[in-house]
């Protein structure tokens, strides 16, 4: 709570906080890309000696338009570093039991994953395609599968 901050008096007060752009650019992708958040930006304008809070941007999930160079303008950020660590057990002839763990300090992200896949292994590309990890390790331990046979 030391951190918000009261704009405004009396009726018109509104709960703030500062952040510097960076920290900004994270905020509004985070809550438009992860969370799936509307969300409006708003500056302050002055009209006939009043001051005033006027949409300048809006954006959804679905339309990212207004916030696009916002969102992606920095190349940095839209490359991954994230790690992916899977392993497959055959659980029966058609049947894997694949599990993920995917780290990414980055962004500050630590999911795990178990799921039943195929042959085909249509399960774990599709969450490859969907995390984009810069490097994928796949374990070989040899005592899962002797003893899953």
């Amino acid at each position: 709570m030391s951190v918000i901050k009261t704009l405004g008096f009396g009726a018109k007060k509104l709960e703030s906080v500062a952040l510097n752009q960076t920290h900004f650019e994270n905020f509004v992708r985070d809550m438009l890309l992860v969370k799936h958040y509307r969300i409006e930006i708003y500056a302050q304008t002055s009209r006939n000696g009043k001051n005033d809070w006027t949409i300048i941007q809006q954006a959804s999930p679905g339309n990212l338009t207004q916030v696009e160079d916002l969102i992606f303008g920095n190349a940095d950020l839209t490359t991954t570093t994230g790690v992916l660590g899977v392993s497959m057990v055959q659980e029966k002839e058609n049947s894997i039991t694949v599990g993920c763990c995917y780290v990414d300090v980055n962004d500050r992200k630590f999911l795990v994953s178990q799921f039943s896949d195929k042959d085909s292994f249509s399960n774990l590309q599709s969450l490859i395609v969907q995390l984009g990890p810069k490097v994928t390790m796949i374990t070989s331990d040899k005592s899962h599968r002797e003893s899953s046979q």
